[in-house]
This record gives C-alpha cells, sequence and structure tokens, in this order.
C-alpha cells in the first residue's frame, strides 16, 4: 500500500507550527490539483450560491447558507430535518495509486448520540453509482449494527452504508476520503477509521460530481463547511511524524471554532 496522504491546513503560520512541532520540513507536491475548495464565505446569499451548487432536492427552506452555529461570522450549509442536496459538478477525475483523490468536508453535528439522522455528504460519477463514497450520519447500515452514538459511511461497491467507529458528539467533525486506484481510506478527524481501512472498490471512476445534504429527510439538523476535492500525488508531503502528532491536528481542528 502507497504512504498515506497528511492533510495539512492550508493557513501558513499552522503549516509551519506543526512542522516545527515534529522537526521537519513540509514539501507540497508542484503537481498538486485542486478541483473544489469552497469554505462557502463567498457568497453573499442563497442566490449567489446556487450560482455554483445547483440545489437538486429540497427547498431554500431545507437546504442554504446560513451562520456557523456556533461563530456568526462563518457561513456554512445546513440541512434541516427534512430533504435537501446541493451539488456542485467538478473537473472529472480518475483516481489511481500515483495520482489519489482527495475529499474533505467538516460536518457539525447538532444533536450527538441522542438522534439518528440522515445528513450526509459524497463524492461519485454523474453517470453510474460505482464508485461513490460518503459519509455522515444514516439510519440504517448494510455492515456492522447501527450505532446511533457513532458515525457512518457508504461505499457502495464494499460494503454499502457501514457502521463506523468513530464517535459521535456536538460540534464540528472533519470527514476525509483518499481514494486511490482500487482502494479507500476514510479519516474522521484525522483518526483512520478501521471499519474503512483499505477498504475495496471497483476503481477507474470518473468523479464529477459532489453533494452536500442526502435528498432525504435528514431527521436530523446538520451543517456543512470546507469542503474540498484534491488530487494530490504521492508524496504530498514529508510525513510529519508520529510523536504528539494527533494532538496537534486535532487542536488545529478546533482553530475556527
Amino acid at each position: 500500500m502507497n504512504a498515506r496522504i497528511v492533510r495539512i491546513s492550508s493557513h501558513p503560520l499552522l503549516t509551519t507550527l506543526l512542522a516545527a512541532a515534529v522537526g521537519v520540513a513540509v514539501v507540497q507536491s508542484a503537481s498538486s490539483q485542486t478541483l473544489l475548495n469552497d469554505d462557502f464565505e463567498s457568497y453573499a446569499d442563497d442566490a449567489s450560491l446556487l450560482s455554483f451548487w445547483s440545489r437538486v432536492s429540497g427547498t431554500s427552506a431545507s437546504i442554504f447558507l446560513t451562520p456557523d452555529p456556533l461563530n456568526a461570522e462563518n457561513q456554512v450549509i445546513e440541512q434541516t430535518t427534512a430533504a435537501g442536496r446541493l451539488r456542485n459538478i467538478i473537473t472529472g477525475t480518475v483516481a489511481t495509486d500515483a495520482n489519489p483523490l482527495v475529499f474533505s468536508f467538516d460536518f457539525y453535528d447538532a444533536t450527538s448520540g441522542t438522534a439518528n439522522g440522515r445528513n450526509y455528504a459524497e463524492i461519485r460519477n454523474s453517470a453510474v453509482a460505482a464508485g461513490l463514497f460518503a459519509a455522515g450520519l444514516y439510519n440504517s447500515v448494510n455492515t456492522g449494527v447501527l450505532d446511533t452514538t457513532k458515525y457512518q459511511a457508504r461505499n457502495v461497491d464494499n460494503g454499502g452504508w457501514i457502521q463506523l467507529d468513530a464517535p459521535r458528539s456536538v460540534g464540528w467533525h472533519n470527514f476525509r476520503f483518499e481514494i486511490l486506484g482500487n482502494t479507500v481510506d476514510l479519516y474522521v478527524d484525522n483518526v483512520l477509521d478501521p471499519q474503512f481501512t483499505d477498504r475495496s472498490y471497483a476503481g477507474n471512476v470518473t468523479y464529477d460530481w459532489v453533494h452536500v445534504g442526502s435528498a432525504l429527510t435528514g431527521n436530523s439538523m446538520g451543517y456543512f463547511d470546507n469542503v474540498s476535492v484534491a488530487v494530490v500525488p504521492e508524496p504530498s508531503a514529508i510525513a510529519l511524524g508520529l510523536l504528539g502528532l494527533g494532538t496537534l491536528l486535532g487542536s488545529a481542528w478546533l482553530r475556527r471554532r
């Protein structure tokens, strides 16, 4: 298996501090390609949002631009308990071992384990379901036993909806898929979930759609932010090292909250 991709914050100070803390220099690949990077700060209202994200399910009352529940100065996408989905069309890209595709987003869990829901984001091909990946909350699983105190993720080719080990809690969480030629990993808050380690899929999938929101009744409230898709050739960075990395990255994810 290839060396795993390390997600570095785009904030230059944080990147420098992380590198200094573990005593290595970070070297980004010159051939990395960003296909989508949206923090939703550039939109004045829902009309301007829909210039880049089409509403394919729901209404302006079920999925929409709204202030961050923890920081009113930050804009995010809210999916209510009703059905709602937004779509962004990206440049069609096939993930390979040499050029993995990284799909990442932040999700605000409003209810923790007190209620299940259907609030998730996904990446897929526009024509076929093969290779579809999604993560967040779902109200049933095909693999494992549903545990509403933990998160769920989907691999259409291998497992359907899969019960994860990652525990739920109220607040912001990051989900990151690292898609290679025929396998995929899922990190939740920078921790590799063992239920999604080297999970296989059909491969040779052209990814061109990103969805935010489930298009199904949400059951619980959820928010989305910092949606990104990038081709990150390996190695994308010199390894940051292991000592203290979990603590450092955990603090980094809390920086804006």
